[in-house]
């Protein structure tokens, strides 16, 4: 039998940002602000410095061909991984929104850039802090379904970026496999295929998504 344990509840303290600074302004920004945390009478409890890396939202989208049964991911180059895990990793196509651009104006731009497709059949899934402990950033995930007729030109990123895309197209197999081996190493992606194996294994009961 499983046995519940009540756990003595405490006052959660407010909390106040007393001053912010900004340390660095560029294609990120990092911010350090000095926070208070006080009790209910507003006596300051403690205080404590915390950094923010300040970044703009970004969004991603699993791409599924129905006829093919296959998933198309991309593969590049991510220079801050290199000290850990060889730095091509294996993604879902992804990319940030600039200013005055709508998510899904975003990802309808990004899959093209990067796998060639054009497609309209998109659905959100999800918003999320990428890494709530550091940034500000949060990805809007999507789910894309394209035919191959869909596929208008050859995708690979933009060259003024320097992007260097490679297109892959696995079958539901090789990336079940991937998942859970532990060969994909980028976040987004992972949640992106656990969300797609997911709503596989209980798609009776969610018709309406997939």
């Amino acid at each position: 039998m499983l046995t519940l344990r009540r756990i003595k509840e405490v006052g959660k303290p407010d909390i106040s940002i007393r001053r912010r600074k900004m340390l660095f302004h560029g294609y990120i920004s990092v911010e350090e602000a000095l926070i208070d945390f006080k009790d209910q009478s507003g006596k300051i409890l403690q205080s404590s410095k915390r950094t923010a890396i300040l970044r703009g939202d970004a969004v991603g989208a699993l791409l599924y061909s129905p006829q093919l049964e296959e998933l198309i991911m991309v593969e590049q180059y991510r220079y801050p991984v290199y000290c850990h895990h060889p730095a091509v990793l294996p993604e879902i196509p992804a990319g940030m929104i600039d200013p005055g651009e709508t998510p899904y104006a975003t990802i309808q731009r990004e899959i093209l850039e990067e796998t060639g497709y054009q497609t309209s059949n998109i659905k959100f899934v999800q918003t999320y802090f990428v890494s709530p402990g550091i940034s500000s950033e949060r990805l809007h995930l999507f789910y894309a379904l394209v035919v191959p007729a869909d596929r208008i030109q050859a995708g690979g990123g933009l060259e003024a970026e320097a992007e260097h895309i490679s297109v892959v197209h696995w079958s539901k197999e090789s990336a079940c496999h991937a998942l859970f081996s532990g060969k994909i190493k980028d976040g987004k992606t992972i949640i992106a295929l656990q969300w797609f194996f997911l709503h596989q294994l209980y798609k009776p009961l969610q018709k309406t998504i997939l």
